[in-house]
C-alpha cells in the first residue's frame, strides 16, 4: 500500500520485484521468468518485468527523490527511538556518474567517489532504514549532516542520535541540541 501511495506508477512492480528477489535470488534478468511461473502473476497480472523494463524503472525511481522521501518518511512516526547515522563512500571509475568527485575516504584514497549517507531507526520493535541520500564524493559527512537533519525533520526529544566522529562539529552539536 505504501509503495502504491508513494510510487503510483511503479508500486506493484517494485513490490513484485522485491518478492521475486527474496524468493528466487538477486538476478534481475530472471525476474520476468520467475514472475510468469509463480502464483504472484495471478495476484498482480500483466506486469512488465523484462530486464530492460526493470532497468528503466530503477532509473526512474532512483531519480524520484520526492517519492523516495515520502516512502521513507512514512516509517518515521515512531517516538523515543535511536537514530544511527552512517556515511559510506563508493569508489567509482565511471565517467558517466555525475555524483562521483574526488574526495577523501577513511583509507586515504583520493579517488572519484560518491558519498552515501544512511540513517537507521532502532526501537524496541526492531530496526529499519529511515533515510538515505547520496552526496558528491567531495562532500564530507560533517557537511551533509545539517541537510540530513533539516530534510528528515527529526523533532526535538524525538530521538537519540548516534553517529561516528565523522559527523561531529560544534555546528552539528548545536544543531542537535
Amino acid at each position: 500500500e505504501r509503495l502504491n501511495e508513494c510510487f503510483p506508477n511503479y508500486g506493484e512492480q517494485l513490490y513484485v520485484i522485491a518478492l521475486m528477489r527474496i524468493m528466487y535470488g538477486k538476478a534481475f534478468k530472471r525476474i520476468s521468468i520467475n514472475y510468469e511461473a509463480s502464483y504472484i502473476s495471478n495476484m498482480f497480472p500483466n506486469l512488465s518485468l523484462s530486464p530492460s523494463t526493470i532497468t528503466q524503472l530503477l532509473k526512474d525511481v532512483g531519480r524520484d527523490r520526492e517519492s523516495i522521501k515520502k516512502f521513507m518518511d512514512s516509517y518515521t512516526k515512531e517516538k523515543d527511538r535511536f537514530i544511527l547515522f552512517d556515511g559510506h563512500r563508493i569508489l567509482s571509475s565511471s565517467n558517466n556518474l555525475d555524483m562521483a568527485e574526488v574526495g577523501y575516504d577513511s583509507k586515504s584514497r583520493y579517488s572519484p567517489q560518491v558519498n552515501l549517507i544512511y540513517m537507521f531507526s532502532l526501537n524496541d520493535r526492531g530496526s529499519y532504514p529511515e533515510y538515505y541520500k547520496q552526496y558528491l564524493g567531495s562532500v564530507p559527512d560533517v557537511s551533509a549532516f545539517q541537510d540530513i537533519i533539516n530534510e528528515t525533520r527529526i523533532k526535538e526529544k524525538d530521538a537519540t542520535i548516534i553517529a561516528d566522529k565523522g559527523f561531529g562539529s560544534i555546528e552539528n552539536y548545536n544543531l542537535i541540541e
